[in-house]
């Protein structure tokens, strides 16, 4: 097995002040993607990681399975900050300006469409920083909730969903800029270990007639 986590990710450039969005369906592995962006992001930039009221012991149990990546600098300092998202994304944002801010969740009341002001308050108050947002998706449906709002201002937009019983799926719904290797439509197979922390063992899902699309590249 391949346990890259991200294999797709070399493929994609994203820039300052970018919106990166993960919309899943219900325990389907956003607040894993998010811890996971947050160790692989925080020898290469502040990370600021926002989470929700109550999700605490959640961040600690995940971060059991990350001892080996070396969280802390020599004095015991963590390389990245955890966060109560208690204010407005965008307050937050224009906090840590030039850090990858990483939002686990954002849940928007009512009118759903508003995701699209969420995202564009997001990268407004940002400098040379980057937006992740994980927001809901509806168990079946392609986009998460807002639609297709939720798709306007992101430069990348996953979604996260059950495949099999055994296993996760990733599609990238829309990636503005690219390499050499457009990954627009590309759907991958994975799951999650070690108590919801790690993305193992990511595969293209190559479709065919035998397997209906649940086959492996």
């Amino acid at each position: 097995e391949n346990n890259q986590p991200l294999p797709w990710a070399p493929d994609i450039n994203i820039c300052p002040k970018d919106v990166i969005v993960v919309a899943g369906e219900s325990n389907m592995g956003k607040s894993c993607f998010c811890m996971n962006m947050a160790i692989e992001n925080m020898d290469k930039m502040p990370v600021t990681l926002w989470i929700s009221e109550g999700s605490e012991l959640k961040v600690a149990r995940r971060l059991e399975g990350f001892k080996d990546k070396g969280l802390t600098y020599p004095d015991g300092t963590p390389k990245f900050e955890v966060l109560r998202l208690d204010k407005d994304p965008a307050d937050c944002a224009s906090l840590r300006p030039d850090s990858m801010n990483i939002f686990d969740w954002v849940n928007v009341i009512g009118d759903f469409w508003n995701i699209s002001k969420v995202q564009e308050g997001i990268s407004s108050a940002l400098n040379k920083g980057i937006g992740v947002v994980a927001i809901q998706k509806k168990d079946g449906e392609a986009l998460g909730r807002g639609a297709e709002f939720s798709r306007d201002f992101a430069s990348l937009y996953l979604t996260m969903s059950k495949l099999t019983n055994f296993y996760f799926r990733m599609e990238i719904i829309k990636a503005k800029d690219y390499n050499n290797n457009n990954p627009n439509g590309k759907q991958f197979r994975f799951n999650i270990v070690d108590k919801g922390a790690h993305i193992y063992g990511m595969k293209e899902i190559e479709t065919c007639k035998a397997c209906h699309g649940k086959g492996t590249k």
